[in-house]
């Protein structure tokens, strides 16, 4: 009895393995098809030897979440904006603003060695940094202090000759904004509809009650997102009307949890001065004063 059952196992084995041969004759063993964008940093040990991403192109590839029917120029909003990474580390966020400089928070920078630090784009390429200096007309003047430039060793294509689009007046703080942040893998941006923080309430959330840190020039919306600890958003804008109207000098949770993020207010300030002065000239109080 005993050897008539192990007949019938060993029978079905057998016809089990023929039909994995017979089926496999007709269909290649399938393998991980690997497509990585270059420079990515993610190495790769499976069906092939190891190897690093740089020599592939990344399976994840990096899509765009850019306000649906948007777009500046021929370029996506989200194209502007790039990671700084310092060591293969991501330090820092900014913002692309012509084709050799890239605007970012001065936080950022602070014993940042500038000969190490690499501004990588989202399609994954990488550019050195050569010099920083002071950003003049992105925010209000006092509001410039918080903002560096960053400059690239080699220009970037021509689709970066114009710049990108910045807010051209102060947004009320009942209005929502769109808060940008990257998706776990740093391949795309994820776009959220959030509120904003009064003042009042953003110093007691952030503990900054003598008002060191939150200003007329700065803003606060609501991060509700749980984290371990300090998420490095430092330099990841938020959106308004299809601009850039804000970029974040705190981080996400730094130094500790909290539901609210702070930036500071970008400004087209050249525009806004221009439109300030045709609004006075409108209303003929120019005419009464001269």
């Amino acid at each position: 009895m005993l050897r008539s059952k192990l007949l019938l196992l060993a029978n079905a084995l057998i016809v089990v393995c023929l039909g994995h041969v017979q089926s496999s004759k007709g269909h290649e063993f399938r393998k991980h098809k690997l497509k990585y964008i270059k420079d990515d940093w993610q190495p790769h040990f499976g069906y092939n030897n190891g190897h690093y991403a740089y020599e592939h192109q990344h399976r994840y590839k990096a899509r765009s979440t850019t306000v649906k029917g948007r777009i500046h120029g021929q370029t996506l909003l989200d194209d502007y904006v790039v990671r700084i990474m310092v060591d293969g580390k991501l330090i820092c966020n900014g913002i692309i603003v012509d084709t050799q400089q890239v605007l970012t928070v001065s936080t950022c920078l602070i014993d940042a060695p500038l000969d190490k630090m690499l501004v990588k784009l989202l399609d994954g390429s990488r550019y050195k940094v050569t010099s920083s200096s002071s950003a003049r007309g992105y925010a209000t003047e006092e509001g410039e202090k918080l903002l560096t430039l960053i400059k690239l060793g080699t220009e970037l294509d021509g689709q970066y000759k114009k710049p990108p689009p910045m807010c051209r007046n102060r947004i009320r703080s009942s209005e929502p904004v769109q808060m940008w942040t990257w998706n776990n893998r740093k391949t795309y941006l994820k776009k959220n509809q959030v509120s904003q923080v009064l003042d009042a309430k953003c110093k007691r959330q952030v503990n900054d009650l003598s008002g060191l840190v939150i200003k007329n020039y700065t803003s606060c919306v609501v991060n509700t997102q749980t984290s371990k600890g300090c998420q490095r958003n430092f330099g990841l804008p938020y959106v308004h009307d299809h601009s850039f109207c804000g970029m974040n000098i705190l981080g996400h949770n730094c130094p500790k949890a909290s539901n609210a993020d702070v930036y500071v207010r970008l400004l087209d300030e050249k525009r806004y001065i221009s439109e300030r002065l045709n609004m006075v000239r409108r209303s003929g109080i120019d005419n009464e004063i001269f």
